[in-house]
């Protein structure tokens, strides 16, 4: 009965930590959500796949699990995206919809965890400002419509941002940044850039010799078991 007793007092309190945690972050997930419900309706006008690498590396995902992977040959990007790609459309059946909707869900993610970088670094209100530059951004707005392999890298490269920009940064920050830039490095290289730039990052921002040469370490290592 005590273990019942405990198990629902455990429940109300996480349910409680939800909905104050919603309830203290209730702009910036309008903001997500209007971001995410207006860029949807445009993008039901805009039935293409824009850049030709979206079909391209759909296509080459459906090769590479198909067996044939040794016959494809990918520029500046790695296996992640159309192996992700071709996987997804084995249960939606419509590739021109998995990779759309996957465009469209890092666009969102992207405006849902800018507030959350900036937030590191000023108060509320700043942040929603910046959140609002996000959302309102042409470029962000038109390739969240698009069918293309861009976004969730650059969304994975956000939320690595938002880990290593708190103010006390810990080992597991640490660990989790680099995870998850060697996940977004998966789809595509370009995310090594952004892991020496956190390196350098954390060799500099403070005086803590020791401890930023083995953050620079751990970093490195957690990238490089993906």
């Amino acid at each position: 009965m005590s273990m019942n007793s405990s198990s629902n007092i455990l429940n109300k309190f996480r349910q409680s930590s939800i909905t104050n945690w919603i309830k203290s972050n209730k702009y910036p997930i309008l903001i997500t959500i209007g971001f995410f419900l207006a860029i949807g309706y445009a993008g039901t006008f805009h039935n293409y796949w824009g850049e030709r690498d979206g079909i391209f590396y759909f296509f080459s995902g459906k090769q590479i699990l198909a067996g044939e992977g040794e016959n494809i040959t990918l520029f500046g990007a790695g296996v992640g995206g159309p192996v992700l790609f071709a996987y997804l459309d084995s249960f939606i059946h419509n590739g021109f919809l998995t990779v759309k909707t996957i465009a469209l869900l890092s666009g969102t993610g992207i405006v849902f965890v800018s507030y959350f970088i900036m937030r590191n670094f000023v108060n509320q209100k700043v942040a929603l400002v910046g959140q609002l530059f996000v959302a309102f951004n042409p470029k962000l707005n038109l390739l969240s419509t698009l069918a293309i392999n861009e976004l969730l890298p650059i969304f994975l490269i956000f939320t690595s941002l938002y880990f290593i920009t708190k103010k006390e940064i810990t080992i597991q920050n640490i660990i989790i940044t680099g995870l998850i830039l060697g996940i977004a490095s998966i789809f595509r290289y370009q995310s090594m850039i952004v892991l020496f730039a956190i390196i350098i990052f954390l060799l500099i921002h403070d005086k803590k010799i020791k401890k930023n040469v083995f953050f620079s370490f751990l970093v490195i290592g957690s990238f490089l078991i993906l």
